[in-house]
């Protein structure tokens, strides 16, 4: 069976959209996944599945919304997109100096053309200075301040979930071993 990285959005951050990892680990096992593996507290694993990435991802978010009234949103990604989209990262410099500022947003689709366009804007009329870069369903963004005190916003590119480069890479490696 296939490995997939499995991503949830705004799981446990910020004190919202409580989820325990052991919760996780079960539903995606109910759902008929094997081989479940968490990783920090923010709705990452890694699974073995015979589901393809958008069947996956609507059935945790039904399951997670019927069983938990968790709504939530879920992106899934092969091993080897995942390490397509590390491979791609346009700013390879700023993630191997601050890996702990520097995102992956994973977008549930990628964004359009027009969206692209829009985001960039509203970066500019917006005046916020951090490095942000598209290619296909993934943003690349810096954070050298941090990503709380930014007045960034992605939510014209469309629904994501980021994730720090140490992360990224941690998913990779469990995806692979």
């Amino acid at each position: 069976m296939p490995t997939a990285i499995v991503l949830l959005r705004a799981v446990n951050v910020g004190g919202t959209s409580k989820l325990p990892m052991a919760t996780l680990k079960a539903t995606l096992e109910g759902l008929g996944c094997t081989d479940v593996r968490t990783l920090l507290a923010s709705g990452n694993a890694v699974v073995t599945t015979k589901k393809k990435g958008p069947a996956l991802e609507k059935a945790l978010e039904e399951a997670l919304a019927t069983s938990h009234g968790l709504a939530t949103d879920v992106m899934v990604r092969s091993p080897a997109a995942w390490a397509e989209t590390l491979a791609k990262n346009p700013m390879p410099a700023e993630a191997e100096a601050d890996p702990s500022h520097f995102v992956v947003v994973a977008f549930k689709s990628a964004p359009s053309a027009s969206d692209v366009a829009a985001f960039e804007a509203a970066k500019t009329k917006g005046g916020w200075v951090e490095p942000v870069h598209v290619v296909g369903a993934h943003g690349y963004v810096h954070f050298p301040k941090g990503q709380a005190r930014t007045k960034l916003s992605l939510a014209k590119l469309g629904l994501g979930t980021a994730r720090n480069w140490s992360t990224c890479q941690k998913l990779l490696a469990m995806a692979a071993g």
